[in-house]
């Protein structure tokens, strides 16, 4: 369960090492926000109808249409369902509910972990409390976030551009970097993920979020097989780069100043060798690279919990 505890971890802003949050209405309410953000109504759902009179026990089915504001330790978060082949609207707990799509479900199911699981407190007792750096971004942070990544990408694909078009080896070992690294992380994720399902109820990657992947390892290949064939500019940009980290920016991550050394001085060795064709490549790696990025900060933004793209399965109930 170390995975689904990981995720509840996530929406409250919390790591691995942290507790589970106590069960209060401060934190139901704001997982409560979560679902409401994640979830798009109408919801098909089922749940056990039981006559105790009778002991009787049926499986009813019924349409979620929205998550209540009130909530209580006792039942938790309270949403408004219309019971099969009736019209009036009646008042349901979430965890006595189980949603028929997979997708939703799995976040219904994370909070029925949690609500059995949780120590009940009131809220004065709590053990947890957001922190101020937790909270959600703004718009404004989400954009300029998003577009600082697409020109990041841009400037290493005008990089890798540059490399490739002054350079004919290489095209030759970009392409063969690139392959060979996409190929294998796709082989070793999907065998994993065959391995997992095996003997765990973990769901693997989406289609999309896997090709979305693969295609970010195989650019980080290509990359690499690049500097390999531009060595001497790759070695000097990490000699100076290993200075200015190490005894100039000494607060700064000494990683950012290797890597930045190593694609200049890669990318300054592609001008000096072909300058024609370094410019030419570099057209045309910073067009790619502003797709790759464009499509690497939208893969972002949604697995991150930035956008939500309802499920149309979601509307038909």
């Amino acid at each position: 369960m170390s995975n689904q505890e990981d995720r509840i971890r996530k929406i409250f802003g919390l790591t691995t090492d942290d507790p589970m949050p106590d069960l209060n209405s401060r934190n139901l309410t704001r997982y409560r926000a979560y679902l409401s953000e994640h979830l798009s109504f109408p919801l098909h759902a089922c749940f056990l109808d039981t006559d105790f009179q009778k002991l009787e026990f049926e499986v009813s089915e019924a349409a979620v249409v929205a998550l209540d504001q009130d909530l209580n330790v006792e039942d938790g978060i309270l949403c408004t369902v219309v019971m099969e082949n009736q019209n009036q609207n009646q008042t349901m707990a979430l965890a006595d509910l189980d949603l028929t799509n997979r997708l939703a479900n799995k976040f219904v199911q994370d909070y029925h972990y949690w609500f059995e699981i949780a120590d009940p407190c009131e809220d004065e007792e709590a053990t947890w409390s957001p922190a101020p750096d937790t909270a959600e971004p703004s718009t404004s942070m989400k954009i300029c976030a998003s577009v600082l990544m697409v020109l990041l990408v841009m400037l290493l694909g005008g990089a890798l551009g540059s490399i490739m078009g002054a350079m004919e080896y290489a095209r030759i070992s970009a392409a063969v970097g690139g392959v060979i690294l996409g190929g294998l992380f796709c082989i070793i994720h999907l065998g994993r993920a065959s391995n997992a399902s095996a003997v765990s109820d973990e769901e693997p990657l989406v289609p999309s979020d896997l090709a979305t992947m693969t295609l970010a390892v195989t650019v980080l290949g290509a990359f690499i097989g690049a500097l390999l064939i531009a060595f001497v500019g790759t070695l000097v940009g990490i000699g100076i780069g290993f200075v200015l980290g190490r005894f100039v920016f000494r607060q700064y991550p000494l990683a950012a100043f290797l890597i930045a050394g190593a694609v200049l001085g890669a990318t300054l060795q592609a001008f000096w060798w072909h300058a024609d064709g370094a410019l030419t490549g570099l057209a045309y790696g910073s067009a790619v690279g502003a797709i790759v990025g464009i499509v690497t900060s939208a893969w972002f933004a949604r697995n991150s919990g930035w956008l939500h793209r309802p499920d149309p399965a979601d509307k038909n109930v």
